[in-house]
């Protein structure tokens, strides 16, 4: 009888230990879990910057091209209607 009492201690001991080691592991996991939460929501920051760049970049590009025309435009003889003599 003795000796399945100090059994049962022992498995109870043991699965204390176990519990213990499992709730340290579950909380390294959503340690690690933040940390790659953190890290995803910096990149998904980066790229919405580096979109929010290009699309300025391309906003400065077609403007340039634009003022360019115009000022092309301005360069040009006035257009004669069809019907009349050159």
């Amino acid at each position: 009888m003795w000796k399945q009492l100090l059994d049962w201690f022992k498995g109870q001991f043991t699965m204390a230990q176990e519990v213990s080691e499992l709730r340290q592991e579950v909380e390294r996991m959503r340690q690690r879990q933040d940390e790659q939460a953190r890290a995803l929501e910096h990149f998904l920051f980066a790229i919405e910057r580096d979109r929010d760049h290009w699309r300025h970049e391309h906003e400065k590009l077609l403007l340039k091209l634009e003022n360019e025309l115009l000022k092309f435009e301005r360069r040009l003889p006035p257009p004669h209607p069809p019907d009349e003599p050159r």
